[in-house]
C-alpha cells in the first residue's frame, strides 16, 4: 500500500501519482510504503515559487552546418532584459511538428547570459536537434512556459551553412553562405620610394578555414600571418603573439581580435 502526503492536506494512494500545488510556499510531505512485513516512510520538501517571465529570444540558427549536424549545430539566444539571467533549468524543445516536440534541458552548469547580450548554445549545452526541412523550435523557461518559438518549413531542404536569422518583427531571414574565397596568390607592386616598414615586411593576409556562418558566430574569416620581425617591433612576447581560436586547433595573431569586433556590427546590419 502507498500513501502520499503532499503537505497541504491532500493525499494519494497510488504507486505513481501527480499533484499540482496552487499556492506558493514550502511544503513538507511524505510517502509511506506498507508491506506485509515492514513499513517505510520517506520525507521530502517542496518549495513552490513564482518564476519571473524573463524575456529571452531566439535570434539565429544553424540547422545544416558543414560536417556532422550533431557536432556543429547551434542556436543563438538574446537577453532582452537589463539583468543577467541564469539559464539553469531552461529548455530547448525541438521537433518536426508541434506534437513531436522533445524537451532538451540546458545541461551546462553556471551558464548565464548578461543583460542585452547574446549567447550561442550547442549540443554541448543542450542535446537539441535542428531538422533540415521542417521544424518547430521553442525556448522554454524552467517552469515550462514558452519564452520564444520559431518554425520553418523548407521542403527542398536547407543548404549547407545556410543561416537562419530572426528579424525584430519576427520574420525569418535565410542567409546563404558566401562563395569560397579565391586563394590564388596576387602579386602587388611596390614603389621603390616607399619607406621600408619592418612591421609590414613579409606580412600577408589569407583566407582562414571559416565558413560564412562561422564568421557570424566567431569573428573574421581572415587570418593575419605576421613576419618574424613583428613581435620585436610590437614589443610582444611569443605567448601574447598567439592565441587559440575557439573550436579550432590553429593559432592566430592577437590582431585578429580587432576584426572579430566587427562581428556584432555586421549582425545588426543583416537584421535591418
Amino acid at each position: 500500500r502507498y500513501v502520499w502526503n503532499f503537505g497541504n492536506e491532500h493525499r494519494s494512494y497510488k504507486q505513481q501519482t501527480t499533484h499540482r500545488y496552487e499556492k506558493t510556499g514550502t511544503y513538507r510531505g511524505s510517502v509511506t510504503v506498507r508491506g506485509d512485513i515492514e513499513e517505510v516512510v520517506k520525507y521530502f520538501t517542496i518549495r513552490i515559487e513564482k518564476y519571473p517571465k524573463h524575456d529571452l529570444r531566439i535570434v539565429a540558427l544553424l540547422p545544416n552546418p558543414d560536417g556532422r549536424d550533431t557536432d556543429f549545430e547551434w542556436i543563438r539566444i538574446e537577453n532582452r532584459e537589463k539583468k543577467t539571467v541564469d539559464l539553469t533549468g531552461w529548455i530547448i524543445a525541438s521537433g518536426t511538428t508541434e506534437k513531436k516536440l522533445v524537451n532538451h534541458r540546458i545541461l551546462t552548469e553556471d551558464l548565464s547570459i548578461g543583460g542585452g547580450e547574446s549567447l550561442i548554445l550547442t549540443r554541448a549545452d543542450s542535446r537539441f536537434t535542428l531538422p533540415n526541412k521542417r521544424a518547430v523550435i521553442e525556448l522554454r523557461r524552467p517552469d515550462g512556459s514558452r519564452a520564444d518559438r520559431i518554425t520553418y518549413d523548407r521542403p527542398d531542404g536547407i543548404d549547407e551553412e545556410e543561416l537562419l536569422m530572426i528579424a525584430e518583427d519576427g520574420s525569418l531571414v535565410w542567409v546563404a553562405p558566401a562563395p569560397e574565397a579565391d586563394t590564388s596568390t596576387t602579386s602587388v607592386s611596390r614603389s621603390s620610394e616607399e619607406p621600408d616598414n619592418p612591421f609590414l615586411r613579409g606580412m600577408t593576409a589569407q583566407p582562414a578555414p571559416f565558413t560564412f556562418a562561422s564568421f557570424l558566430t566567431f569573428g573574421t574569416p581572415f587570418r593575419l600571418v605576421l613576419p618574424d620581425t613583428a613581435p620585436r617591433v610590437l614589443g610582444l612576447s611569443d605567448d601574447r603573439m598567439n592565441t587559440n581560436l575557439r573550436n579550432t586547433g590553429e593559432k592566430v595573431s592577437v590582431l585578429d581580435t580587432v576584426f572579430q569586433a566587427l562581428n556584432s556590427t555586421i549582425e545588426s546590419l543583416l537584421r535591418q
